[in-house]
């Protein structure tokens, strides 16, 4: 008996643990396998947010836009607003998407902010500030990404740009290409394209320096350089444009006429009864360009 007693306490200390084991199994496999189910049903909701704006504003302009939630769904991007007044931008309705790019130096950035912020107390501490912190962040740029979107709706072509963040701006214009079919036009890529092909262009430009400012037309030039690119039109007519660190500010017209060679560009003047200064002609390599003041243009034209 004292035995058979021993054996049987033992069988209860191992069938007692292998009973809660039993009993705790169910849990366990329900607690790890309803994650597992979980992860496996639901896809990750994709959401953008942005700020909205009916045109792409100008770099130092104070608007910053209305905040926005851009969430993906099966029909569009859904637009959701704290204030409410949601919309929907439906895919099949899509007909213009557009990214561009705004930069600007950072330099520049923080000499505005002190020019703005300046009074007679702190003035000479911000001047200070100012003048340690501009050199430092000159070499850098601020880069705003935008993308425009154009949908039809209720027989109208509706317009709205977005102000997206770097690392989001390049998901969203692939999905909403990818889901209206709409290719997207890289505004920003072909306008470093043009400016990398002039670049080259210009290698080749005329070097002008003005010594006077100068009025052609509605345009005035500033007293310095440019470089000038002709265009010879062939029957003693010909184009030149005014470029001012690759930006093009004025175009005019102009008569040729063969001349003697000159190796750089020389300016003839002419001053108006009211004191204003014109140009009248430019002489270059083997040609005369004379200028119709009268006729000239800013490349916006």
């Amino acid at each position: 008996m004292p035995i058979r007693a021993a054996l049987s306490e033992r069988r209860v200390r191992y069938r007692r643990p292998n009973l809660w084991f039993a009993f705790l199994l169910p849990f366990c496999c329900g607690s790890v396998a309803k994650p597992l189910v979980e992860t496996a049903s639901s896809a990750p909701e994709v959401v953008w947010k942005a700020k909205m704006f009916r045109e792409i504003p100008a770099e130092k302009s104070q608007v910053d836009g209305e905040s926005v939630r851009l969430r993906l769904v099966p029909t569009g991007i859904r637009c959701e607003f704290k204030s409410g007044n949601d919309f929907e931008i439906p895919f099949s309705g899509v007909v213009e998407i557009a990214h561009d790019v705004t930069k600007r130096n950072r330099g520049a950035i923080i000499l505005q902010y002190f020019r703005e912020h300046l009074d007679a107390y702190t003035c000479s501490h911000d001047c200070t500030v100012a003048i340690m912190l501009v050199p430092v962040f000159a070499p850098f740029t601020r880069q705003r990404h935008y993308v425009a979107l154009g949908w039809n709706e209720d027989s109208k072509t509706k317009r709205v740009v977005f102000r997206l963040d770097k690392q989001d701006y390049r998901a969203f214009l692939e999905q909403i290409s990818t889901a209206s079919g709409q290719p997207f036009w890289d505004i920003a890529r072909e306008r470093e394209n043009q400016r990398r092909a002039l670049k080259q262009q210009l290698k080749g430009a005329i070097t002008v320096h003005l010594k006077h400012e100068v009025v052609l037309g509605d345009v005035v030039l500033k007293r310095r350089g440019y470089k000038l690119c002709f265009v010879d039109r062939n029957a003693g007519e010909g184009e030149v444009t005014f470029f001012d660190a690759y930006e093009p500010v004025l175009t005019a017209p102009v008569d040729v006429i063969s001349g003697g060679s000159v190796a750089s560009g020389e300016v003839a003047y002419e001053q108006a009864p009211g004191g204003a200064w014109t140009i009248t002609e430019i002489r270059i390599r083997e040609k005369v360009l004379c200028f119709r003041n009268s006729e000239t243009s800013t490349p916006q034209d």
